[in-house]
């Protein structure tokens, strides 16, 4: 354990250490990742440390494991350049190492198990060209998408429902960034995108948004109902939509919706 001030005196009794001084809380040490129990919030043990820079952002990967990104470069003593996944038996895998030549701040996967990262990068796995935003696939290595972004990518979200009836039904995908950009996948998009992941189409109109969107977090619903992408950034509006900091788009149509409350300051996790 780590106590949080320091430890003035210690004394030992059979199996049992006391241990007073003037800290408040003893934690267990954990190296810049901590999965805790669902149940009782108590970190797991077995998980890898994490060395040489913080974990920026995490995703679970479906099956019991987890992908990391960030600025570190080691995960339980393996090298890994800021990017990870660490298997169900807690192990870091072999064969997932993707690099780039920047940071990456965020990070998501979809239901084909595609995982989407962005930040400040020009390249993948040193000779393939991305700007601020790639999709690997299951080996960690670049998928033909791409969505070059003319500034960082701070916000990733994903989202699949069908439209129709369960006897006509239809596949809607839908992969949203948010970031610092003005211009995506070749066309302007200030500063939030949607995307059909499946044709790799924008999906609606530019929003026009004022300021950057940090944080995207998309609604649920049952398989039928319509997705909402909830973002939040340093905006004010949009053209005709006073929006301060916080707004929400239809994955339909990547339309606002009503929902527009005040928040100040800018949010930055939804």
């Amino acid at each position: 354990c780590i106590p949080d001030w320091d430890v003035d005196a210690l004394a030992v009794d059979g199996e049992t250490a006391y241990v007073g001084g003037s800290f408040t809380d003893l934690g267990l040490p954990r190296d810049h990742l901590a999965v805790l129990d669902p149940g009782s919030g108590e970190p797991q043990d077995g998980w890898p440390g994490v060395d040489g820079g913080y974990v920026r952002a995490s995703v679970p990967d479906g099956a019991g494991g987890w992908y990391l990104a960030g600025d570190f470069t080691s995960v339980g003593g393996i090298p890994r350049d800021g990017l990870a996944h660490l298997l169900p038996d807690k192990s870091v895998d072999p064969g997932w190492a993707p690099t780039t030549d920047g940071s990456v701040v965020t990070i998501a996967r979809d239901t084909a198990g595609v995982v989407y990262i962005g930040g400040a990068f020009t390249e993948v796995d040193g000779n393939v060209p991305r700007a601020n935003f790639a999709a690997l696939d299951a080996s960690g290595r670049p998928t033909a998408f791409t969505a070059n972004a003319d500034g960082q990518v701070g916000a990733i979200a994903t989202s699949y429902r069908f439209a129709g009836s369960p006897g006509t039904a239809t596949p809607v995908p839908r992969l949203y960034l948010g970031g610092e950009f003005t211009h995506v996948g070749g066309a302007a998009r200030h500063y939030f995108a949607a995307f059909d992941p499946g044709t790799g189409a924008l999906v609606g109109a530019d929003p026009e948004l004022n300021g950057k969107v940090t944080t995207i977090a998309v609604s649920g619903g049952s398989a039928f109902q319509p997705r909402v992408a909830y973002v939040g950034g340093a905006f004010t509006g949009m053209p005709g939509l006073a929006r301060v900091h916080a707004a929400a788009f239809r994955d339909d149509t990547a339309a606002p919706t009503t929902w527009g409350p005040f928040v100040d300051p800018a949010p930055e996790a939804i």
